[in-house]
């Protein structure tokens, strides 16, 4: 009974290996948002939430602080800030140390985003964890598709992207993210552009 019940996570845990290798650097999961469509917003319709940002200083290092980034972005002033972003990818959490960086504005008027993966790390909940666990699934085990899974996204750190957003869009992102909230299609309006640890255009 064990051997089927076992068989039902490890699949599942194939699976969300094979998303973290062939999502790229930044696979957003949607966590209750809303996928956001390929027009950029404009200034009417972005939430609300934004506008609570005072946008009277901009600093030009923002450490850890993302009201200072986006701050930052409202002005698209060159900027950057140390971010962590975790992921729950079916109780599997896989957290990126980004450095993400304002670069100024496009000749098109546009803002220029970037970021840097400086390490990645997939950790398993402890409830799924214990759920592996009560289906009969091994510590020795677990250990062991962690490993896969931190192999996998290993190649993953010193990824680069680059987009172009406007200013309205990009802070409205930038709130969401701040609240834990990603989807798969927070990039899309941007012309992005990937390139692996070695340069490489993904």
């Amino acid at each position: 009974m064990k051997n089927s019940q076992k068989g039902s996570v490890v699949p599942l845990l194939i699976t969300i290996i094979a998303i973290l290798v062939i999502g790229g650097g930044i696979y957003f999961y949607s966590q209750n948002k809303e996928s956001v469509t390929n027009i950029e917003p404009t200034k009417e319709n972005v939430s609300s939430s934004t506008t609570n940002v005072s946008t009277s200083t901009v600093k030009s290092d923002c450490g850890t602080d993302m009201n200072c980034f986006i701050n930052a972005a409202k002005q698209c002033s060159t900027s950057t800030i140390e971010w962590s972003m975790t992921i729950d990818l079916f109780g599997v959490e896989d957290t990126s140390q980004l450095n993400m960086q304002i670069k100024g504005p496009t000749n098109d008027g546009k803002c220029m985003f970037y970021s840097h993966t400086n390490s990645r790390q997939v950790a398993m909940s402890a409830e799924t964890m214990s759920k592996a666990k009560s289906e009969g699934v091994t510590d020795d085990q677990i250990q062991e598709q962690l490993k896969v899974m931190n192999d996998s996204v290993k190649d993953l750190t010193g990824m680069t992207t680059s987009c172009t957003f406007t200013n309205e869009y990009l802070v409205q992102l930038l709130a969401d993210w701040s609240k834990g909230n990603y989807s798969s299609e927070d990039l899309a309006p941007g012309n992005c552009t990937m390139t692996d640890k070695n340069g490489k255009i993904i």
